[in-house]
């Protein structure tokens, strides 16, 4: 399975993004900024980063 990390400052989108790839069976993680993206990646090794 993937493990896709979305980046989104937007809350509505990154909803609808994570909802959209999670509907379809993939693993995705979620980031509000930058710096929070940055402490996934210290922890998490992801297969896509949107």
């Amino acid at each position: 399975m993937f493990k896709i990390l979305v980046v989104e400052d937007d809350e509505r989108l990154l909803e609808a993004m994570t909802d959209y790839m999670r509907a379809r069976g993939l693993d995705v993680y979620c980031a509000a900024d930058g710096a929070k993206a940055m402490a996934q990646l210290d922890s998490n090794v992801f297969d896509l980063l949107l």
